[in-house]
């Protein structure tokens, strides 16, 4: 019984998102967001010599009435690491390259091979045994990773740069980055005009939109 209810529900399941237009996947960027995620995870586990999740902020055990609180000190000193990584680097400009499935272990070889994506390069990505990584360091942080690099101490070790500092990067820089603002790029040529298309779409001649005529009290054409 517990088995047909499963089966039932799954087919519910699949049969709403094919209503939704879910069975088509994500659109290829979130899908590229999710790769470049993934893929910076791993980066800085080789970059840390540590694997992601063990950077953990100390909670108390909370409460009935109150919830667990986090050490407030051990925060800030988890954030020093967390800022530092994500300003040190240009995650934006990661750079990578897939290699195929038999770079994996062979127990996996057959699921990976198998894998299937209405995305091409998600399903490099599924596929894929071995990958090539390349970030860049970001202008200005150079010595600060190479201290790293040679001692295992962020900020070279003298604590979170002041807002006058070289290395201190700006929120508002930070938000430009991510939302793909202004960042003093040159243009080169002459501009030129593109059309998108729009949900009101005409296939037809005329400029006029189609309009629905009443033909009886039930029918509209």
């Amino acid at each position: 019984l517990r088995y047909q209810q499963d089966v039932e529900a799954l087919k519910q399941k699949k049969d709403a998102q094919a209503g939704l237009g879910l069975e088509f996947g994500n659109p290829p960027s979130v899908n590229e967001r999710i790769i470049r995620t993934e893929l910076k995870k791993h980066c800085l586990a080789f970059i840390r010599n540590e694997h992601a999740g063990l950077l953990n902020t100390t909670h108390t055990a909370g409460g009935s009435i109150y919830p667990p609180f986090f050490d407030i000190a051990d925060a800030k000193a988890d954030g020093e690491w967390v800022r530092f990584f994500e300003h040190a680097f240009e995650w934006d400009q990661i750079q990578y390259v897939f290699y195929p499935y038999f770079w994996a272990r062979p127990g996996g070889w057959a699921e990976r091979f198998r894998a299937r994506n209405m995305d091409p390069v998600l399903e490099e990505f599924l596929k894929a045994g071995y990958a090539r990584v390349v970030v860049p360091v970001r202008v200005g942080f150079e010595a600060a990773v190479s201290y790293f690099m040679e001692t295992g101490h962020v900020w070279n070790d003298e604590g979170e740069p002041p807002i006058n500092h070289p290395l201190y990067k700006p929120i508002v820089e930070e938000i430009r980055e991510r939302t793909g603002g202004d960042l003093g790029e040159v243009p080169v040529g002459d501009p030129w005009e593109t059309r998108m298309p729009t949900a009101a779409v005409l296939v037809r001649k005329g400029e006029t939109l189609p309009e629905w005529e009443r033909v009886s009290p039930q029918e509209w054409k």
